[in-house]
């Protein structure tokens, strides 16, 4: 990193990050924009579409249909979620990027993580969707924040609506009738100073909850819901029955789900997946803390594999950006993990940024050639 572009992230720093305090940071690295745009695009480069590219290589057939749980019934049903691999979705709700909501240092190029809205990841293939919700103006939205130590404050910005996102899920499982889990986590009131947002209280989870009571086809276990492992349940205990299945998980253990606990809410310990990412921004030191984790967790616990790269920072900054970062790290998938996997280790969530149907053809095939005998 040059000097003049250390000067303009310590120049962040002092700024304090406040919300409004400009549109692009672009203004502030090297009081220009030359800098940034010179930078950014020399990570980039000019190679295009990589995991299209390494997609095609690998030879995955034709795209899944919508319903393919349903369409792979006969072989898949039979099989607890334990013994399954499914695809899923980080930060579901960030297909877009809300300018008027961000707060002073946020761009798309660090919040946005999907180009498919929440309807196109469903038609995809994704099954298991990350949401972390957030009040915005009294509102209910997906968001992606994080508390930077150095301003003290939280930065980020706003995705889909939480009420597009269930419109958008009950006319997929009208047609579809698939098995759909959203884990709520990350929750955060932002109609507050941003060195003072907090997580949701029971009153503001109440409100969110009632709101999700929209959701169709809420799933509600036979015997009693509050203390079973969804995960040891079979995928025809879900949508055998010819029904679509959603599953909400809430992830923060303070929150008391009281009767919501028999519509279709549970508690994240009845579907407990051990979720670690790397924290990297190599897509090979990535791929190295995944698959060693793994290795350890396989087959005693539920585990979401987090094929996920992380800015590290000044590239919150100049990029690459983290659908440029997901690019290169989901090329990779195609060749790095197959050769990994055995009838005893295998993931039950593939969990990505930028979900396209490509990672359900591969997930598909986890479980062709995958499961415990």
């Amino acid at each position: 990193m040059s000097t003049s572009q250390g000067q303009g992230i310590d120049r962040l720093q002092q700024l304090g990050g406040k919300r409004g305090f400009f549109d692009d940071i672009k203004k502030i690295v090297n009081g220009g924009l030359d800098v940034i745009g010179d930078v950014t695009d020399a990570i980039r480069g000019d190679d295009g579409d990589a995991t299209a590219a390494a997609a095609a290589a690998a030879n995955l057939g034709p795209a899944p249909p919508p319903n393919w749980m349903q369409a792979n019934l006969a072989t898949l049903g039979g099989r607890t979620l334990r013994n399954l691999a499914i695809p899923g979705s980080h930060d579901a709700g960030m297909s877009s990027f809300s300018d008027n909501s961000k707060t002073g240092f946020a761009t798309e190029d660090n919040t946005r993580t999907q180009r498919l809205d929440l309807a196109g990841q469903l038609t995809a293939g994704a099954r298991y969707f990350d949401i972390r919700p957030v009040i915005s103006s009294g509102v209910f939205r997906a968001g992606h924040y994080s508390f930077i130590a150095p301003i003290r404050s939280f930065q980020g910005a706003n995705g889909q609506l939480v009420s597009d996102m269930i419109d958008q899920i009950n006319a997929f499982t009208r047609d579809n009738k698939e098995l759909v889990v959203i884990n709520l986590s990350h929750d955060l009131n932002t109609d507050l100073p941003n060195d003072s947002f907090r997580a949701f209280n029971q009153a503001e989870y109440d409100r969110l909850f009632n709101d999700l009571l929209r959701l169709q086809n809420r799933f509600v276990a036979p015997g009693d819901p509050t203390t079973v492992d969804l995960t040891t349940l079979k995928l025809n205990d879900f949508i055998g029955g010819g029904n679509a299945a959603v599953v909400l998980i809430v992830e923060p253990a303070s929150i008391s789900l009281g009767d919501f606990a028999k519509q279709g809410f549970y508690k994240y310990a009845q579907f407990n997946a051990f979720n670690s990412f790397a924290n990297k921004n190599d897509a090979n030191a990535m791929i190295e803390d995944q698959l060693n984790k793994l290795n350890q967790q396989r087959p005693a616990n539920y585990f979401l594999l987090s094929w996920t790269v992380t800015q590290q920072d000044e590239q919150v900054v100049v990029g690459p950006s983290i659908l440029d970062l997901a690019d290169t790290a989901n090329a990779l998938i195609f060749t790095k993990l197959m050769p990994a996997l055995s009838n005893d280790k295998f993931p039950n969530i593939v969990f990505l940024d930028d979900f396209r149907s490509f990672f359900t053809s591969l997930t598909l095939q986890i479980n062709q050639n995958f499961h415990a005998q």
